[in-house]
């Protein structure tokens, strides 16, 4: 079973949701700065020199401070905040960004399906939440108040079950195949039995795991 197969049969809203809003974030290879026009996000703020950032469109518009923005993303243990520094203030900016350069020199890494309908962002070897592909692009929807509510209100009625694994045996065995037929020194994604967690192993190669998923 592919490892997008995998996820989607644990974690189905993360794949399935595609909706868009004015706080839907793209993540962007080619800029060094994330940028946002809304200063209510930033929880750090100050003044900023005035960088020039050009827009798909041809628009060009400068910032005016620099600071660390609280987005609240969706993974595999549920809304978690995260925050994210060096981003700007752009005021009359169209999108909001975050810089993928930014995103792995702080220790992130992503991985992009073979198939090119996701992203895998992971931090600290942990599965941590998924881009999606729309419309060319990879979004991540930041959950507001409102959106945060109804998931705890959710998982309040209806609490998650843990995942059961009735033969542990063959799953170990599964994955020690996996590790020697798929990697050859690099693996792709496990996953732990009973801790809920997608791990990267540290030996594993970037470059070999962009290859082998999809």
């Amino acid at each position: 079973m592919r490892l997008e197969d995998k996820v989607r049969s644990w974690y189905p809203d993360l794949l399935d949701a595609t909706f868009l809003t004015t706080d839907s974030w793209v993540l962007d290879s080619g800029c060094g700065f994330g940028l946002i026009s809304n200063q209510t996000k930033f929880v750090e703020l100050r003044s900023d020199k005035g960088d020039m950032f050009t827009f798909a469109d041809g628009s060009k518009h400068s910032s005016t401070h620099i600071g660390t923005v609280k987005l609240y993303f969706q993974g595999p243990q549920g809304i978690r905040p995260f925050l994210f520094e060096n981003i700007a203030l752009v005021p009359h900016a169209k999108s909001n960004i975050l810089s993928e350069f930014w995103l792995k020199s702080e220790g992130y890494q992503i991985i992009t399906l073979r198939l090119g309908k996701f992203q895998f962002v992971f931090y600290d070897n942990k599965l941590v939440f998924l881009p999606k592909a729309i419309n060319g692009a990879y979004y991540l929807q930041n959950k507001n108040v409102n959106e945060r509510q109804q998931f705890c209100n959710a998982v309040k009625l209806k609490p998650w079950k843990p995942l059961t694994i009735t033969d542990n045996g063959r799953l170990e065995q599964t994955l020690q195949e996996w590790h020697v037929n798929r990697c050859a020194g690099a693996i792709c994604a496990q996953y732990l039995t009973g801790t809920g967690q997608l791990i990267l192993p540290p030996k594993c190669s970037r470059h070999v795991l962009g290859n082998a998923l999809g």
